[in-house]
This record gives structure tokens, C-alpha cells and sequence, in this order.
């Protein structure tokens, strides 16, 4: 392993001034290509320095949770001029997207972003830290070379190259003397920034520049190939490469959101709104030309799977594509109308929480404060003797993946995609139910020792009894008898709920309506009293037994949580790497837990 092991290094890298927005003032950066650098290390060792381009080897995290972007390398918040907004990986290229601060915020930062704009400021350099490299075979005899397998860029910054000329790609960090500049920058700059503009000018994929950075190809290679494929492309499709102004970003992620509310609609969702209705006779290759259109890329010509390729691949302002952001916009409104439809089961009767992780969260419970002793006159107020428990539970991540090709979008064959987004729903809103009613079927330990349905806890049945006013009646009077954990002030709980398997339902319905009766003794006292809860998932365990509940929002009985941030399932999309198309994951973090009995109550029945 090198000694350069974990120490603040600098690398050179270069604008991409033809991605230059000036509305968003954003601008792209290749930030590394793992190019061969000299360097020399407080010793006085040389050694070259390979920095891995594989996604497992380069820690994106800083870069991708708002990483600064500075004048200089310094770090003080004067040499701040914008925010990293993203960062990704692409054939072996570091890419990033910076965003300098607003007009009119800071001097510094419009004076460089018109500097920039005009093409005067080219140079970065990106701040990063190696923790581990590994020594490369058959390198320089006489220099060893290290291949940087664990490192992480920490900040991007300008650099005034005029003033350190040789340095060219590679900045002299303040902290680490004697490190060697490596050979033929400029021409090297130049051939980057040159392939940028040539791919550019000829409204060609980004890719293919980043692949012929990565592959080292010449400049006069590059250019020949950018004008090769564009002629190619003009005899199959005469588009038109000039963009018309486009519209605000703003408006078009309403526009995005209105879209998938109509397509939503056409595809059994809920009635659209009147702004969602001029798009509901709209194919999916028709708002894939609206949406390239208002980005200023024009689809004369285009054929529908043309229309569709490009919609796929074109960005805006640094962000995801905007057709995928529609059909995956499409995707979360049909889980979400899905999952709340369908949402049955005992999930009425527990109370609805947030997990901040994945830890155990831990639920405290204290004892009421008991009567309210007389204070004397200059007497002391007393403490209250209170008594806590413990009791917790944990969410965990269920999910499942599914594809989409692109012809089924170009056939506007969507509906298959709603479809499988709404039993993807139902999976999901199918697996909590379940695991909320194996909790209250498998009778969980509680923190005393007990289990939650026990004769201990004075809340259970166990010899069983029919469900009637009678049997009720005796749940009923077990619950208003619950003591505290102090086990001295009565909680006084009321059942709110009568939760029954399926074979019990007519049942349990028959007890809880209102009847008209001739005489007192025929008065049904349960009649509007008590909701019946119907769950089939219940039938599993056994077919008599019965249970009440109280209000969750009143007294604490069974609690389910979602991740925080993240209720209910969640849809995210990529490219497809299996397919010809793009792969969409389905999660939800879910998790459940029982956090006190006196709330509930349990009769075997019979």
C-alpha cells in the first residue's frame, strides 16, 4: 500500500463550458478520469498515482449530499461560491453537475460564473482523500505506480491556472509540499474540453464523449466520428439539431405531475382534475414529444421509437430525465391510491407511527400520576412515584423488482405498468396486514415476563365463550378493571373495537346492531357501541377467537411504523441493464409491535 494512504490530495479537471445553463447557472464538471499522476510524498518518495474509476472503489456520498464548491481550496466560507448538485459515474469518467450561488448573493460567485460562461475560467480541481491503494504490477521500473482502490472526493474548487502554470491538472495542495505536476496539460485540456464541444455541437449523447475521453481518443478522431455520426443520423432522421427556448423548470415538473394524474386517470386512478384533462387523450409517445418540446429539442421527424429513445436520455438542469420522472410519477400515484384502497385488516385498530432508522425503536411507558394528594397549608409538594416499562420494536425493507421495455411504452401499452404497480400494492399493503396479525395471533412476550393475552394480565378468555351481550360483557368489564403498571390507578379502557375472524362475522355483526325491542331485556347494549373489524388472516390461527381493542389514539394497544420520510411503498426506476427498457424497485420499510396490553383483550370463543 502507498504512504500517500489517507491524506488531502488535489486533482485537476476541467468545465464543460457547452453545458453551461445560466437560468439555473449550472454548469458540468469532469472531475477525474483516473489519469496516471506523478506524486511525491513527505519523504521525498515518487510514486505515479492511478485513481479507480470503479463505482465500488470511489465513495460518491460527500458529492451527492451537497459537497461546496469553492473559489479555492482554502475551505473558508468566503471562497464558497455554489453547491455540488450531483455526481455520478459514467465509462469510466467522473462527471458532476455544480450549481453556483444566486445573482446577487455574492460578487465573487457572479463575477466567476460569467468568467466561466465565457470560456476565460476552464480549470477545477477536486479535493479528495485516499484510504487505500494497492501497488500495480509490471508499472515503472524505476517509479513504483499505485492504484487509489478506496478513495473519496471531498469538494470541487476553481483554480487561476495562470498562476501555476505547470500544475496544469494537478493543484499544489498548501499541506503537502512537492507534489509533481503531470505532463502535457494543456494539450490534454484541450482534447477534453474539444471532444465536450464537438459531441455538443453535434447533439450527440454526453456518453459518447465521456467513452472517448475514457478510451483517450484524439481530438481529430473525436471530432471525425461527432461528424460521421451526425451525418448518419441526418440521412435516417432530418431533425432538426437548433433548440427553440424551452420552459422554466418549475413548470415543468407541474407539468410532469398534471401528466401522470391524466394517465393515472385513463388507468382506473381517480377522476382527473380540469388541469390534468388536456392530457388524458394523450399516448405516451405524445407526451414524450411535449416534454422534449419544451426543452427546446425538436422531434420533426421523429419516429415514435425515436421519440421515446430521446426522451429517455435527455436531461434538464442536471436532474433525471423528464419522461422517466413522468412514468415513474405515474407509478407512486397508482401505489399510493393502491395501498390507502387497500389498506384493511386489524391496521384499524393500531395506532400510525415513523421510525427515524433501522435500530430497535424503543417505546418508554409511564405510569399515571394517581390521585392528587391534599397539600397542606406551607406544606412541600411531593414527587409523583413514577414507574416506567420498556418495550420496542424494529422495521425492516420488503420489496420486489419488475421491467418495462420500451415498446411497451411506445404501443402506449402502460396499463400493464399500472397494473403491475397496483398488485405491487397490494403485495405490499397484503405482507403488512399479515404481519400485523401474526403479532396479535402469536401472543408476544411483554416486558414483565408475561405473555400479552394471559391470565397474569387479567385480559383472556381461555376456556372461550360464543360471542353474545354476555360474553361482552365480561371483555368489557376486564378492560375497565386494568390497572396501571403501578398496578393502583385504573386505566378505566373502554373497547372501541370487536376484531373477528371471517367465520365470525355475522356473528360478531349480529351482536353490535341496533334491534327494536319490546321489552328492556331485549335491548342490544352493543348496538353502534363497537366497530367490527373483519380479518381473514386471523382464520389461520383459529376460527373462534375473538378480541377487543381499544382507541389507539386514547390508550396504547398495537403500533405499526413506516421509515421516516418514507410512508408506504416506494417506487424507484433505472435504466435497464437486463433489459431493453428501465427496471422499477418497489419498497416499503415497515415494521410493528405490541406496546401494551391493558388496551386489549382476548376470548378463545367457541
Amino acid at each position: 500500500m502507498s504512504d500517500l494512504s489517507n491524506e488531502l490530495n488535489t486533482r485537476g479537471a476541467v468545465f464543460s463550458p457547452k453545458s453551461i445553463n445560466e437560468k439555473s447557472r449550472t454548469v458540468d464538471v469532469v472531475f477525474s478520469t483516473g489519469a496516471k499522476v506523478l506524486r511525491t510524498s513527505w519523504s521525498g518518495a515518487a510514486s505515479w498515482e492511478v485513481l479507480s474509476m470503479d463505482p465500488a472503489h470511489v465513495r460518491m456520498g460527500r458529492l451527492n449530499n451537497g459537497a461546496p464548491f469553492l473559489a479555492d481550496h482554502r475551505g473558508a466560507l468566503d471562497s464558497v461560491m455554489g453547491v455540488v448538485e450531483s455526481a455520478r459515474l459514467e465509462n469510466g469518467t467522473g462527471i458532476a453537475t455544480v450549481r453556483f450561488a444566486a445573482e446577487g448573493v455574492s460578487d465573487s460567485a457572479d463575477k466567476l460564473f460569467k468568467l466561466v460562461r465565457d470560456g476565460i475560467v476552464q480549470n477545477i480541481s477536486v479535493g479528495y482523500r485516499t484510504y487505500k491503494s494497492e501497488q500495480v504490477e509490471g508499472g515503472d521500473e524505476t517509479i513504483p505506480t499505485f492504484r487509489a482502490t478506496d478513495w473519496e472526493p471531498y469538494e470541487i474548487s476553481m483554480v487561476a491556472m495562470g498562476a501555476d502554470d505547470s500544475a496544469g491538472f494537478r493543484s499544489q495542495p498548501t499541506n503537502q509540499p512537492g507534489a509533481a505536476p503531470m505532463h502535457d496539460v494543456k494539450a490534454e485540456r484541450e482534447r477534453v474540453s474539444g471532444i465536450l464541444h464537438a459531441i455538443r455541437s453535434a447533439n450527440l449523447d454526453q456518453s459518447i464523449a465521456e467513452k472517448m475521453i475514457s478510451d483517450n481518443t484524439s481530438l481529430a478522431d473525436a471530432r471525425a466520428a461527432a461528424l460521421d455520426a451526425l451525418a448518419k443520423r441526418n440521412e435516417t432522421m432530418p431533425t432538426e439539431t437548433n433548440r427553440s427556448p424551452g420552459v422554466g423548470h418549475g413548470a415543468l415538473d407541474d407539468r410532469i405531475r398534471t401528466m401522470a394524474e391524466a394517465m393515472a386517470a385513463r388507468h382506473g386512478g381517480p377522476a382527473p382534475s380540469e388541469q390534468a384533462k388536456q392530457y388524458m387523450r394523450m399516448t405516451p409517445v405524445d407526451m414524450a414529444r411535449n416534454l422534449l418540446e419544451a426543452r427546446g429539442v425538436s422531434t420533426r421527424m421523429m419516429s415514435p421509437s425515436q421519440v421515446i429513445a430521446t426522451a429517455m436520455n435527455q436531461r434538464g438542469y442536471g436532474s433525471t430525465s423528464d419522461f422517466p420522472a413522468l412514468v415513474q410519477e405515474l407509478g407512486n400515484r397508482v401505489l399510493r391510491d393502491t395501498y390507502k384502497e387497500f389498506a384493511g385488516g386489524i391496521k384499524e385498530i393500531c395506532r400510525p407511527s415513523t421510525a427515524r432508522d433501522f435500530r430497535a425503536k424503543n417505546f418508554l411507558q409511564l405510569s399515571e400520576a394517581g390521585l392528587l394528594p391534599t397539600v397542606l397549608q406551607n406544606a412541600e409538594l411531593k414527587n409523583f412515584p413514577l414507574t416506567e416499562a420498556k418495550q420496542s420494536y424494529s422495521i425492516e425493507t420488503i420489496g420486489g423488482v419488475f421491467s418495462l421495455s420500451r415498446q411497451a411504452i411506445v404501443n402506449d401499452d402502460l396499463g400493464a405498468f399500472a397494473d403491475m404497480s397496483r398488485r405491487l400494492a397490494r403485495a405490499c399493503a397484503q405482507t403488512a396486514a399479515s404481519k400485523l396479525a401474526a403479532l396479535l395471533t402469536s401472543n408476544p412476550t411483554m416486558p414483565d415476563g408475561f405473555a400479552c393475552f394471559s391470565t397474569e394480565h387479567g385480559n383472556y378468555t381461555s376456556t372461550g365463550t360464543a360471542i353474545s351481550v354476555a360474553s361482552l360483557g365480561v371483555g368489557l368489564k376486564m378492560m375497565r378493571l386494568q390497572k396501571d403498571i403501578n398496578n393502583e390507578t385504573p386505566v378505566d379502557v373502554k373497547p372501541k373495537y370487536l376484531v373477528v375472524p371471517a367465520a365470525q362475522e355475522t356473528l360478531a355483526l349480529q351482536y353490535t346492531r341496533t334491534i327494536n325491542a319490546n321489552q328492556a331485556s331485549s335491548v342490544n347494549p352493543w348496538a353502534a357501541a363497537l366497530t367490527v373489524v373483519v380479518d381473514p388472516r386471523l382464520d389461520g390461527a383459529s376460527t373462534t377467537a375473538w378480541y377487543l381493542a381499544g382507541d389507539p389514539n386514547a390508550v396504547d394497544t398495537i403500533e405499526f411504523s413506516y421509515l421516516d420520510g418514507f410512508e408506504g411503498p416506494q417506487l424507484e426506476m433505472q435504466d435497464g441493464f437486463r433489459v431493453l427498457g428501465t427496471e422499477f424497485r418497489v419498497t416499503m420499510d415497515f415494521g410493528c409491535g405490541v406496546l401494551d396490553h391493558r388496551g386489549l383483550y382476548k376470548n378463545n370463543g367457541a
